[in-house]
């Protein structure tokens, strides 16, 4: 199953899931003018999702990004990694996948800033620990 975020309010953002390339296509355009699912699709619980392929505006190799300053993937990362009860959420990879041009030396990092599992890019890569392994 494949989630897509929508913004729910100040700071606040959920995920829904997208079950096919032509929904995705004909998403809805926010006020922002970026594509977000309907309300009425199924929400993820942020407890139960494997990965999270994070957007960002740069990237590092020490698995840190940055965002675009709201804090609604730290956030949103935070309550996945927090789990559901009885899981603890650490089954929950975020990966931050970026081009060449987005890689800088070192990316700033504040305490609320979640540090990615791993970054990629063209010709680089950084994981916390083994890569997830390849079926």
């Amino acid at each position: 199953r494949v989630f897509s975020p929508r913004v729910m309010g100040d700071g606040w953002m959920e995920m829904f899931e997208v079950r096919s390339a032509d929904e995705a296509l004909n998403l809805p355009l926010s006020k922002w003018k970026i594509p977000e699912p309907p309300l009425e699709s199924p929400q993820a619980d942020p407890a139960e999702l494997d990965v999270i392929l994070v957007p960002a505006v740069a990237l590092d190799l020490q698995r840190r990004r940055c965002g675009h300053g709201a804090g609604f993937y730290d956030r949103y990362i935070q309550r996945a990694r927090g789990g559901a009860e009885g899981s603890d959420g650490a089954h929950c990879r975020t990966i931050g996948v970026g081009l060449a041009e987005q890689r800088e030396e070192e990316v700033p990092e504040e305490p609320h800033d979640e540090r990615l599992d791993g970054v990629v890019f063209p010709d680089a890569e950084a994981w916390a620990e083994e890569p997830p392994q390849q079926t």
